[in-house]
């Protein structure tokens, strides 16, 4: 798959852009992780560390600036949030248990991703972009 910003994701919110492409270049060197030669285990954990950390930092953010902006859909969007934190910690346990299908954990974040900014996130910034008219 490809895990790259594409230009088609942008919401014209600099510093969620720059977080959402923080997002897909993590993703995509996890991705390299996996599909390396050397030995992984250290890597990967790492990596699936940070993302994880990173998500949650960017979520608090953009619930942050949502709740300034007074965004109505707010507490739907959180619970979207709250949604995937809950399905990566699934995937996490999975990690430590040595059951996890890497592949397809790629997969349905990049799938998650791409869907929840071009849907949802494209919902708050009509809102946020109308504000600034």
């Amino acid at each position: 798959m490809d895990y790259r910003w594409k230009d088609e994701y942008k919401l014209s919110i600099d510093t969620i852009d720059e977080q959402h492409k923080s997002l897909f270049e993590a993703i995509e060197g996890l991705e390299k992780l996996i599909n390396s030669e050397e030995d992984q285990a250290n890597p990967i954990d790492a990596s699936l560390s940070f993302l994880v950390r990173y998500t949650d930092y960017h979520f608090n953010a953009e619930e942050k600036l949502l709740e300034r902006k007074g965004f109505p859909d707010l507490a739907r969007h959180r619970q979207l949030h709250k949604d995937l934190k809950d399905n990566v910690l699934h995937f996490l346990k999975e990690q430590e248990e040595g059951t996890l299908d890497i592949g397809n954990f790629l997969v349905f974040l990049q799938y998650w991703l791409v869907k929840h900014i071009l849907v949802e996130d494209k919902k708050f910034a009509d809102f946020l972009n109308k504000k600034k008219e």
